[in-house]
C-alpha cells in the first residue's frame, strides 16, 4: 500500500487518518510491516513524514528487531543491513543496543542459545549498509585473515564536485586524543597508510554522488579522504561538511564481495543505497 502525504505529519497520525483504529493497534501494525518513506526504510517508531512524501507499507520478511533486514544467512555467516545511528558492536554503555546485540538476540531466540555472532568488521555509527558477522570464532578468523582481499564498495554523497572524475586518495592517518582522525602526506610513528579509490557516479548542481572502493580499511578513512579532496560527505560536520539536505550522513556500505570461508564460492552482499543519495540538490 502507498500513501502520498499532503502535509508534514507523524507516521502514527497518518495511519490513523488513512486506516482508522486505536493507537495501540496502529503501533502494532507498524511493527509488523516495513515502512518506506520516499524509498528509504524507516527505523524510528513514529517519525515525522515531510509533505509530498510517498509512504509505502510492505509486509515484514525476515527482519531482526528494530527493522534490521537480513541480507544473507547460512550456517556460517549472517549479513544484515545496518541502519544509520546504530553502533556496530558492543560498547560499555550499551551492550544490547547495537547491531551485534540485535543479531545475537535474533540468533539466541532462533537457535535456543546455540549460535552467536562474531564481529568481522565495523561501520561507523552514522554509516548504513552491509555488515557481516561470523557464527563461530574459526570462521571469524578465516574471514579476518583474508579481509584485505575482499572488495568493499560504498556510495558517498558529497558537497561540490571533485576536480577529476576518478582518482586514488592516499595518505597516512592518525588519531588525536579526542578520537578525531587526521591525514598526513608524511608517515608518523602513530599513523597508518590509507588508500581510497573514487569515481563520480552522478553530478548534481551543488553535490556529487561518488562510488568508493577501499584499498585499505582504516577508521574514518573515506570521511577523511573526501574532506582532503575538498568534497566532504554531506551531514559529516566532524570532517567539514556545511550541508545536510538528506538529514543524515551521506555514506552507505553498498556491496561487500567475499569468498565464502567454507564453500570457497564468490558471494556478493548488496544493500541498496538510499534513494535520497540519487536526488541531491
Amino acid at each position: 500500500m502507498k500513501i502520498k502525504t499532503e502535509r508534514e505529519i507523524s507516521l502514527v497520525d497518518l495511519m490513523k487518518e488513512k486506516m482508522g483504529g486505536s493507537i495501540t493497534k496502529i503501533k502494532k501494525k507498524i511493527k509488523q510491516q516495513e515502512v518506506f518513506v520516499n524509498g528509504e526504510l524507516i527505523t524510528g517508531h513514529n517519525p515525522q513524514i515531510p509533505a509530498q512524501s510517498v509512504v509505502e507499507f510492505r509486509e515484514t520478511k525476515r527482519l531482526l528487531s528494530m527493522n534490521i533486514p537480513i541480507l544473507f544467512e547460512d550456517s556460517d555467516l549472517i549479513a544484515v543491513e545496518k541502519p544509520t545511528g546504530l553502533l556496530s558492536s558492543q560498547s560499555l554503555k550499551d551492550k544490547d543496543g547495537t547491531v551485534l546485540g540485535k543479531v545475537n538476540q535474533y540468533l539466541s531466540h532462533k537457535t535456543h542459545n546455540k549460535e552467536r555472532a562474531f564481529v568481522v568488521h565495523r561501520l561507523d555509527q552514522k554509516v548504513s549498509g552491509v555488515i557481516l558477522f561470523a557464527k563461530s570464532y574459526r570462521i571469524e578468523q578465516e574471514l579476518s585473515k583474508n579481509w584485505t582481499k575482499f572488495e568493499k564498495t560504498y556510495h558517498a554523497a558529497v558537497e561540490g564536485h571533485p576536480a577529476k572524475d576518478s582518482g586514488t586518495l592516499e595518505s597516512w592517518l592518525y588519531e588525536d586524543r579526542n578520537y578525531k582522525v587526521h591525514s598526513s602526506i608524511e608517515q608518523r610513528a602513530d599513523s597508518k597508510l590509507a588508500i581510497t579509490h573514487y569515481e563520480i557516479e552522478k553530478k548534481f548542481r551543488r553535490h556529487s554522488l561518488l562510488s568508493i572502493k577501499l584499498g585499505t580499511g582504516k577508521k574514518n578513512q573515506i570521511r577523511v579522504h573526501l574532506a582532503d579532496l575538498g568534497c566532504p560527505i554531506i551531514g559529516d560536520d566532524k570532517y567539514g561538511s556545511n550541508s545536510n539536505p538528506i538529514g543524515r550522513i551521506g555514506l552507505h556500505a553498498h556491496t561487500l564481495s567475499i569468498l565464502h570461508p567454507v564453500s570457497g564460492k564468490a558471494l556478493t552482499l548488496h544493500s541498496p543505497s538510499p534513494k535520497s543519495f540519487f536526488n541531491l540538490p
